[in-house]
């Protein structure tokens, strides 16, 4: 069975699928699959979505098909489901539920009670329970010695097999040993169908049909198994392969000497004797020569094929510790599939990605499984695109290619075009298997490429080919880094898996470290393998110690073919002059990712121009794509980009590009603030010396927008400003995003980024940005409760403001302040505060004094309304209203100023006004982008249309509610939470 590779790299599951085939009546037949890595539910062949956790339910209910399975025990195989609420569950159970009732007209359907869950369906459905019935079919068979029907019930047994059982929950640790369980299962279904095979004298005819099955499982995780070897020994010395029996037999005893210290016992040392000197059964059934992958890991590969001399076989071996990229693999061989196979046109596959991200091991773990596909030969050849030394010519390669095909020196071409001619002249109708590793340009490449149908051309390289892919139809796959669990795996493997196992969390560290790049790990591991007195913890603080990561990522001997920084360098030296500057600034950029403005600002150039040198440098996988003119760093392509701007760069180099960077973004930040609140005035700016404008925005949703994008990116501006000591920059940039923090409230950043502003503040002496930061952080707190801690802030900030004679910000501290004393029902104390502001705003000039006016206005009628003192409360609505009105740009007053008329009404008990006012007030809030505020007024909304007898439109709006605080991260989820508990359970 020409095996798959590992689960893949998604945290979450992809193992199961339901699928539907109409049925002979008419009616929607559906199939739940968990023996494959799909996760789709089709009906009539129509995909339908499901939830990535509902995909978990339906494994968990199928592998226990027909018993109930308590919630706890869903649970512990589902990643992420401890954190599920029960109504989480009710949601996504009752969701699946109908999507399967509907799907099979109530054939299948999932039956929930007294805290579990079963699925209840026929055991056609499951294919899983159709493979234990095929397997008990076929035991009867045996049992009437019809090995015939029994070869043909285990085939189809072992077909149902289309990838690892479980690939997205294995994971979690505690389904380890469900997985053990059904490979074992599926192993002594494959030496069964074996046996029948031989006994049948069908062993060709079932070796060509298992090269068609595709399930691969690490051997070395199971017990030698001499039964399963000789079986397959019988099967292919009775095929005519004696040579693949011998090569299993050497494997084998290799293997128990190893782990055992011990020797194959004497059936399977008589039979290999047997095979050795030609007198075991050979084949009985016509036909030619079966084909077979190469030798893989899992213990049941077929494996070999006829030996042909004059082929040249020139594939390196492949690594003996390959791990995933299943998905990978399974993408090129249905390439290869989908082209008609090795008949139909030369097939063209390109693998790229960045230095020592295993492109070569994969494509030679490929090559070798396919390589049976390719009969005529398999040509290698290292371009050495990216090295210590000259890429290799074209001509130089087809002379060394011809030499292998068997063209004598005499009979040698002498000119490039000739040799061209004569390569593909010899290819011409052979089935070939050409790897061209390492390429640099397509220009290496061209004269490679064969010029008839039947060849298959596999190439590797950092650069993405794209001229190879537009002008010879080249199929690229771009390799991204390892999974954790996949680089976990590969520790096991090397270092061996009981030392992995005894410290998993420092081995999750260990990965951290090496990035997950397959090359890192390759060199740490190793390391550690070759050092049993150390432990993990150790190595871990011996690469955390080195002055730099790339330091340890080099092995003792100096190999540069194993010392990740030199990979790395050999791709930068390629670069041009422009792009190598702009890759090594790029390296000084603190945040996760970056955009092409804000790339054009640190490198002081335009945005196309960043923009062309930027997809250079993804084109070259130095950089990566993160979304529409976003790109990320690698993280050890970051340390090796920032070792190059300090090698390279001057001191005030580098300072001058971050200096234009962090003033981008305050610029660009400083054009959202009154687009989001129109009711606050803004810092005043210094003009900016970095020549790359500013961004500007036309609508508040599009400064939304580039706030929510930039926001981690924003954080990093503001302590690489301060550690710096561009400490101006560093708390104007916080006080230029106050619209967007009183909007979306992200709170951890709003005071992480606040209070380092304030401390740059308090280092140049700047009071005016000190007051600034004072009230935002007292803002913030007011917001997250924690009264105390606002009411200190508040208070340093007024005193400031009166020292400096801002009018403004005195009455903003005050309304703040009044929040405070209103939130903690100390409410006469807050219409003191709300007094002395709006009378400190009928001071000031318009506009600002108008606006001040409004937002106190508005906490006054709000606190009258919390007094009980209605009529007051609403008048002064109305009035805040009629300031908005003047104002014109308003939105967002507007949206407080309609929530607290409705709180208003619902407290003099008109609902059907507080519903209205409240609707009115949602619009507003949602066309601004106000989340919190959304999320606030749906959970009112929610309030008063049960006091209006209306639990549904209560329990839709409060369940909208609950989901944004949720995900706001806003503590003022718990009470929504508990409303709709209180709902459920039918208390007030």
């Amino acid at each position: 069975m020409s095996p798959l590779g590992d689960s893949n790299s998604d945290p979450l599951p992809q193992d199961v699928h339901a699928r539907t085939e109409p049925s002979p009546t008419g009616r929607s037949r559906i199939e739940i699959a968990v023996l494959a890595p799909v996760s789709q539910l089709l009906v009539d062949g129509r995909p339908v979505q499901l939830r990535r956790s509902q995909v978990g339910i339906l494994a968990v209910l199928a592998l226990h098909l027909g018993k109930p399975v308590p919630r706890q025990r869903m649970v512990d195989l589902i990643p992420d489901a401890e954190r599920w609420r029960p109504d989480t569950w009710w949601r996504y159970v009752s969701e699946l539920r109908s999507r399967l009732t509907e799907s099979s007209n109530g054939a299948v359907r999932i039956v929930a009670q007294s805290g579990t869950y079963q699925l209840v369906c026929g055991n056609e459905v499951v294919d899983l329970q159709r493979f234990h019935w095929l397997c008990d079919e076929a035991r009867r068979k045996e049992n009437r010695q019809d090995y015939q029907a029994a070869m043909d019930l285990r085939g189809q047994a072992v077909a149902l097999w289309r990838g690892v059982p479980l690939s997205g929950l294995s994971d979690r640790l505690r389904v380890t040993g469900l997985i053990r369980s059904l490979l074992n299962e599926y192993r002594t279904a494959v030496t069964a169908w074996a046996e029948a095979a031989v006994q049948a004298g069908q062993a060709r005819t079932m070796l060509e049909q298992s090269a068609r099955c595709a399930v691969r499982y690490p051997a070395e995780e199971f017990p030698a198994d001499e039964r399963t070897v000789e079986v397959l020994m019988k099967a292919h010395s009775q095929a005519g392969n004696p040579a693949v029996a011998l090569r299993l037999y050497q494997e084998l005893a290799g293997r128990l000497h190893r782990e055992q210290g011990n020797v194959p016992g004497p059936r399977l040392r008589e039979l290999h004797a047997q095979i050795l000197h030609d007198t075991a059964p050979q084949a009985t059934d016509p036909g030619r020569e079966a084909e077979h992958p190469a030798t893989d890991h899992a213990l049941a590969t077929v494996v070999g094929g006829p030996e042909e001399r004059n082929i040249p076989r020139q594939l390196p071996p492949a690594v003996t510790d390959f791990v995933g990229r299943s998905r990978e693999l399974d993408l090129l061989t249905r390439r290869l599939d989908d082209a008609g196979g090795h008949g139909g046109a030369v097939v063209i596959t390109s693998i790229g990605g960045i230095a020592g991200v295993g492109k070569t091991a994969l494509a030679l773990w490929w090559a070798h499984r396919i390589g049976h596909r390719f009969p005529d030969g398999h040509l290698y050849v290292d371009l050495r695109g990216y090295g210590p030394d000259d890429p290799m010519h074209p001509t130089a390669v087809l002379t060394q290619f011809l030499d292998a095909l068997g063209v004598s020196a005499q009979d040698m071409p002498m000119d490039e075009q000739s040799k061209i001619g004569l390569y593909r002249s010899l290819l011409a109708g052979r089935k070939m298997l050409v790897m061209l590793d390492n390429a640099k340009a397509a220009e290496q490449i061209r004269p490679l490429l064969p010029g008839s149908p039947g060849c298959l051309v596999v190439v590797t390289s950092r650069s993405d080919l794209p001229s190879l892919v537009a002008g010879n139809g080249a199929r690229p796959i771009t390799l991204t880094c390892l999974s954790q669990t996949e680089a976990i795996n590969l520790l096991r493997l090397i270092i061996g898996p009981s030392r992995v196992d005894r410290e998993l969390d420092l081995a999750a560290t260990l990965v951290c470290l090496c990035s997950c790049l397959p090359l890192a790990l390759r060199i740490v591991a190793q390391r550690t393998a070759f050092r049993p007195e150390l432990s993990l913890a150790q190595i871990v603080d011996e690469l955390t110690a080195e002055q730099d990561r790339l330091d340890g990522l080099a092995t003792p001997d100096g190999d540069p073919t194993t010392d990740v920084r030199l990979a790395f360098s050999w791709s930068y030296q390629a670069l041009s002059a422009e792009a190598a500057r702009l890759f090594r600034l790029l390296g000084l950029h603190s945040g996760p990712d970056i955009s092409v403005t804000a790339g054009a600002a640190l490198g002081g150039i335009s945005p196309s121009r960043a923009h062309r040198l930027m997809e250079h440098l993804a084109s070259a996988h130095l950089l990566e794509r993160s979304g529409t003119d976003r790109y990320h760093f690698h993280d050890l392509l970051r340390s090796f980009a920032r070792e190059c701007a300090d090698a390279e760069e001057t001191s005030d180099d580098r300072e001058t590009a971050v200096r234009h960077l962090v003033e981008w973004y305050l610029h660009t930040a400083h054009a959202t603030c009154n687009l989001l609140i129109p009711i606050i005035p803004t810092v005043d700016l210094d003009a900016p010396s970095q020549p790359c404008p500013a961004m500007r925005f036309e609508t508040p949703s599009r400064a939304m927008e580039w706030c929510e994008t930039e926001r981690a990116n924003l954080v990093a501006a503001v302590q690489q400003a301060a550690t710096q000591g561009e400490h101006r920059i560093a708390w104007q940039l916080p006080a230029a995003l106050t619209g967007y923090f009183n909007v979306r409230k992200p709170w951890d950043d709003w005071i992480a980024t606040c209070r380092t502003g304030l401390a740059s503040a308090e280092h140049v002496n700047d009071e005016h940005g000190r007051s600034w930061l004072l009230t935002n952080l007292g803002i913030a707190y007011c917001g997250l409760g924690r009264y105390r801690e606002a009411q200190e802030h508040l208070e340093g900030a007024f005193r400031l403001c009166r020292t400096t004679g801002n009018r403004w910000g005195e009455s903003i501290v005050l309304n703040v302040l009044g929040d405070t004393f209103r939130d903690r029902d100390l409410l006469e104390a807050a219409v003191d505060c709300y007094e002395r502001a709006r009378d400190i705003c009928n001071t000031i000039e318009e506009p600002w004094g108008k606006v001040g006016a409004a937002l106190a206005v508005h906490n006054l009628a709000h606190t009258y309304q919390r007094l009980g003192r209605y009529e007051d409360a609403l008048a002064r609505h109305q009035q805040t209203l009629q300031l908005a009105d003047d104002l014109n740009d308003f939105s967002w007053g507007r949206a407080q100023s309609v929530h607290h008329l409705a709180d208003t009404h619902r407290a003099a008990g008109q609902l059907a006004d507080a519903i209205d006012c409240y609707a009115q007030a949602l619009i507003v809030r949602r066309r601004n982008g106000d989340r919190h505020g959304e999320a606030a007024t749906l959970s009112c909304l929610g309030t008063a249309q049960l006091e209006a007898g209306d639990p549904q439109a209560a329990r839709d709006s409060w369940g909208e509610a609950l989901i944004i605080f949720t995900e706001l991260q806003d503590p003022r989820r718990d009470g929504v939470r508990a409303k709709l508990d209180a709902l459920d359970t039918g208390q007030p």
